[in-house]
């Protein structure tokens, strides 16, 4: 059903979808509880599957958009860093090759 969008053009990947996903996994590493992810997941989720409601995108464009925006933020996350404190609290311990001190 498509509710005033355009039936055809240019629609792959979802932009919308591809920023979503993208500030999930940027911001992943720096929530400090699960429910806070599950919150920022559900809101990237939600924003999709509006789209693909209100006609302007398929299903497979919002998948397709999700998984750019997750491997552009993990590319982010990888070149820019994440500071140890956060890295280790998203890792459930301490990084490889890191031993705190006991002083």
């Amino acid at each position: 059903m498509l509710r005033d969008v355009p039936s055809a053009g240019p629609s792959f990947p979802s932009g919308h979808a591809i920023i979503a996903f993208g500030m999930v996994v940027l911001v992943a590493p720096y929530l400090r509880r699960r429910w806070q992810l599950a919150v920022v997941i559900a809101l990237a989720v939600l924003n999709s599957l509006a789209r693909v409601y209100l006609g302007a995108h398929a299903p497979l464009d919002v998948l397709g958009g999700a998984a750019a925006g997750a491997a552009l933020g993990a590319l982010l996350n990888l070149v820019l860093g994440v500071p140890a404190r956060y890295a280790e609290r998203a890792t459930g311990g301490p990084r490889p090759g890191r031993h705190r001190s006991p002083h």
